[in-house]
């Protein structure tokens, strides 16, 4: 890190939730570049804000029912598929 020079990384706190204003709820997302942008990974958009839980139930009146169930990726689903056989 040069001194002086101010470093800019789009890691975010791990306390951190992301809205999708599209779905209307709160949904895992994936970074786009190395900017402040995400996109939804349920209907592929990236119109998403972010922040804590708290402010984001305040500011978009989300309810606990809004919230969007876990993404399961495909290595998880045939491995699951695989246990009930």
């Amino acid at each position: 890190m040069i001194p002086g020079r101010i470093f800019v990384d789009n890691k975010l706190p791990i306390d951190l939730v992301f809205y999708c204003k599209d779905c209307r709820k709160i949904v895992e997302t994936t970074p786009v570049g190395k900017k402040f942008v995400y996109t939804c990974n349920i209907c592929k958009t990236k119109n998403v804000a972010f922040g804590t839980m708290k402010s984001i139930k305040n500011f978009y009146r989300v309810a606990e029912s809004d919230q969007a169930p876990p993404v399961i990726s495909e290595a998880e689903k045939k491995a699951m598929d695989a246990d009930k056989l």
